[in-house]
């Protein structure tokens, strides 16, 4: 049986939901897939690997859902919130997301795909990739508390959390410089 990086990448996310990030192993994913663990290799070196290109999935994903704006600012506001719900659809996401850096086939072309969202309108590339960094640690900040049963439930009954997001998410976009 042949399969695709992009089969590795669906059924590692189909164990994760199962049972969480220690559920998948290589073991266990040549298994689901009805493959030797060494067919595994040939597509990714290790587990970490197979991580990375699941967090870098999922950024894509969230990249390919935002609407075209023409404000810079309203077009990062949507990135948060796409990113956000793709990261909300899986279990684990934000806990994988802080253990391993994304691993795209071309970090370049992964880079440039954002940056020239925001350079098209109008931000510099160093801007943008600042844009990009603090976007995305607010909502992997806040998918940590959401995705941590305890620090949730306390943190729910202080605030709502929708406003408490958008508030946060709103005012650093805000403060960024034109």
């Amino acid at each position: 049986m042949k399969i695709s990086r992009a089969e590795l990448i669906a059924q590692s996310l189909v164990l994760i939901e199962q049972g969480g990030v220690e559920r998948l192993s290589m073991r266990a994913l040549a298994g689901r897939l009805g493959v030797r663990q060494s067919a595994l290799y040939w597509h990714v070196r290790n587990k970490d690997e197979l991580l990375g290109r699941i967090i870098a999935s999922l950024y894509r994903q969230a990249l390919d859902a935002v609407p075209d704006k023409a404000d810079w600012r309203e077009w990062l506001i949507d990135f948060a919130y796409a990113y956000r719900a793709v990261l909300r659809s899986h279990r684990e996401a934000a806990k994988v997301a802080l253990q391993v850096k994304p691993v795209f086939d071309d970090a370049d072309e992964a880079a440039e795909a954002f940056m020239s969202r925001l350079t098209e309108r109008g931000v510099s590339h160093e801007l943008a990739l600042t844009f990009e960094a603090s976007v995305i640690s607010l909502v992997v900040g806040w998918m940590v508390i959401e995705q941590n049963e305890a620090l949730h439930a306390r943190l729910s009954n202080l605030i709502v959390e929708e406003q408490a997001f958008e508030t946060g998410l709103r005012a650093m976009v805000a403060g960024f410089p034109d």
